[in-house]
């Protein structure tokens, strides 16, 4: 659900309050419970396992995921069984986040933690330089944060009368479901679209050094992961400064024009199987995706980028996760390469 910014504030300062990190030697520091619902960290306590958790121990077990569900929902005794003789057979160690009495996810110890409190700390204060600043989006989803702004003064015309405000989008997972990231965020008046735009963003990828070997150990951050944490967050800052001018959003303004020109050659069903097949639509979302399309009447790359987008804001409530991903795939319509575009839009 949407939610407004200072619900979204005190949800993630209530959180930090209830998370702990553990790096923890597989088998000797925990192991799966019988009812394959609970890791058992040693010395610490049981915790329910969240559905990204398990899969983070399917991957790390080996164990096929599709396999892993079967017994997870038919046999969990056996489930627990396979994971924890693989568990004694690598006796490597991981870092277990926790919130409250559940499992987020199970990350090598390699994965460097980027928490949204951190992120909210270093952008707000940018985002509210500008008196005019617009919240349009905030989620909170068990995946990943979202925040999505624009400036009113950052207007330009697609075509006539069709206006788009440009602005920004933050987004960052605590469980490894992707990489911290600033992008130029599209907001399309005449139809209360969005669009994340894949050219200028600033990404931070969840990679550090080791953090330690130790069987059971709570993890707390050292000096240095704190100073190069400090002075990424402040580069992040002067990176939101950026993407809230004019200069940051010409590009994508040159796109979106050029896309308004180039026509769909091919049957508009066709252009969107072709779009389906490359870009993991399923049946339905291709479905409405055509639908709207044939609606707005717009047989333009800038139509199907929009109509893609109208199926994101209809998500925008009920999944946010996807509609997210929806919103990114209709940018990157309109920025695709020619040739691949192309092939798109003449779909045999």
């Amino acid at each position: 659900m949407n939610m407004h910014i200072s619900d979204l504030a005190a949800e993630i300062k209530r959180q930090k309050a209830l998370k702990k990190d553990f790096i923890a030697t597989a088998w000797d520091g925990f192991r799966m419970n019988p009812e394959a619902n609970q890791l058992e960290i040693e010395g610490k306590d049981e915790f329910f396992i969240r559905d990204y958790a398990h899969g983070d121990l399917a991957s790390f077990t080996e164990i096929p995921k599709a396999y892993y569900d079967r017994m997870r929902r038919q046999m969990p005794e056996l489930l627990s069984t396979n994971v924890n003789h693989w568990l004694e057979a690598k006796k490597e160690p991981r870092l277990i986040r926790t919130l409250a009495n559940e499992v987020r996810c199970v990350r090598s110890n390699s994965f460097r933690p980027l928490d949204h409190d951190q992120l909210i700390e270093a952008t707000l204060p940018a985002l509210y330089e500008h008196r005019d600043i617009q919240i349009k989006e905030c989620h909170l989803t068990e995946k990943k944060l979202y925040l999505k702004a624009i400036l009113p003064r950052l207007e330009f015309e697609v075509r006539k009368g069709d206006i788009v405000q440009f602005g920004l989008t933050v987004s960052n997972s605590e469980i490894g479901q992707g990489a911290l990231e600033v992008a130029i965020f599209a907001f399309r008046l005449i139809c209360l679209n969005g669009a994340v735009l894949p050219d200028g963003k600033q990404r931070k990828s969840h990679v550090g050094g080791r953090l330690g070997d130790e069987l059971v150990a709570e993890y707390l951050a050292d000096e240095t992961r704190k100073v190069i944490d400090n002075a990424f967050f402040l580069k992040l800052r002067d990176t939101t400064r950026h993407m809230l001018s004019e200069a940051a959003c010409q590009g994508a303004m040159i796109q979106m024009q050029r896309a308004a020109g180039e026509k769909l050659e091919a049957r508009p069903d066709k252009v969107v199987q072709e779009l389906a097949k490359r870009t993991g639509l399923n049946e339905d979302e291709g479905t409405s995706v055509l639908e709207f399309l044939l609606t707005g009447g717009d047989m333009t790359r800038w139509g199907l980028a929009n109509a893609v987008t109208a199926l994101a804001r209809n998500k925008r409530d009920d999944d946010a996760d996807r509609s997210d991903e929806l919103q990114r795939l209709g940018g990157k319509i309109i920025s695709l390469e020619q040739r691949e575009w192309s092939q798109v839009a003449e779909a045999a």
